[in-house]
This record gives C-alpha cells, sequence and structure tokens, in this order.
C-alpha cells in the first residue's frame, strides 16, 4: 500500500475544515465578541488560503523537488502562525497559545 491512501485523507480534513467552520460560527462570534461581518470573514479566509495553495502551491511540486519544498516552506509557515498567534490576544490570553509570553 502506497501512500495514497494517507494523502487523501489529508486533503478531506483540510477541505472539510471549510464545511465544519460554519456551524461553529455563531459559537465563534459569542465568544470572541465579533460582529456577523467579522464572523464571516472567518470561513471567507479559509477558502481564500485553499484556493490561493491550489494556485500555487500544486505547481511547484511538478517542478521542484519535494524536499526542498517542505524543508524552505515549513519553518516559514511556523514562523508565520507563531507571529500570527502571538499577536492574537484573544488566543493568547485564553491559553489557547502554548507559546510563553514576552
Amino acid at each position: 500500500m502506497g501512500s495514497a491512501p494517507i494523502l487523501a485523507i489529508i486533503v478531506g480534513l483540510s477541505v472539510s475544515c471549510l464545511y465544519y467552520v460554519q456551524s461553529l460560527l455563531p459559537q465563534i462570534g459569542r465568544d470572541l465578541a465579533l460582529s456577523a461581518g467579522e464572523v464571516l470573514l472567518i470561513p471567507m479566509t479559509i477558502q481564500i488560503g485553499l484556493a490561493l495553495s491550489l494556485l500555487f502551491l500544486l505547481p511547484i511540486g511538478d517542478g521542484v523537488d519535494r524536499h526542498w519544498v517542505i524543508g524552505k516552506l515549513s519553518p516559514a509557515a511556523a514562523c508565520l502562525l507563531w507571529t500570527w498567534f502571538r499577536g492574537f490576544s484573544a488566543l493568547s490570553s485564553s491559553r489557547l497559545c502554548v507559546w510563553s509570553r514576552s
């Protein structure tokens, strides 16, 4: 058995986030005290991220060694997420962010 079943599961889980978040939007809005317009930015951002990844990352996979791509993009994504979560006060104050405070 190859890696195709694992890849199918990963793709299914990443795309399912688009649908799972919609039932959670009212709760997210109440917990973070967001307006309806701000809450609707969440699924829109997820969809834009998925579209950009399909547009830019899939063609890179055809022409570049995948080990190089993973080696360069994983640390960049980790730094981006770390920076975003550190600046997002609602997450860091509710202890969802596990990084230490400065």
